[in-house]
């Protein structure tokens, strides 16, 4: 199979505004595969309530192509008890247009 030409990709720090974009990302997993272990897509407001956490602590980035978020990953608490403060879990989510692009 012959591919085109492949996008110029940026990796970047999340920014508060991107909170409406990531949601819109995420909502395809929630409601659309099994994925996701929730039944309603959080709000834009909530997405940003989730990026203000998260990034007190563990890194989250989002992944441009022209300027367009088509992806984003985040590293969280792996568990709550003391023995597991350096353990992270990792999240990746690709908007639903970009998967299977290399």
């Amino acid at each position: 199979m012959k591919r085109g030409k492949m996008e110029s990709l940026t990796i970047r720090n999340v920014r508060p505004e991107d909170a409406a974009r990531l949601a819109e990302i995420y909502s395809y997993y929630v409601l659309e595969t099994a994925v996701s272990f929730e039944y309603d897509a959080p709000t834009a407001e909530e997405f940003a309530n989730r990026i203000k956490n998260i990034t007190a602590k563990y890194p989250y980035l989002v992944c441009e192509t022209d300027g367009r978020i088509v992806g984003y990953a985040y590293a969280g608490a792996y568990s709550t008890r003391k023995a597991y403060d350096w353990t992270a879990a990792v999240s990746i989510y690709v908007d639903k247009d970009y998967r299977r692009k290399g």
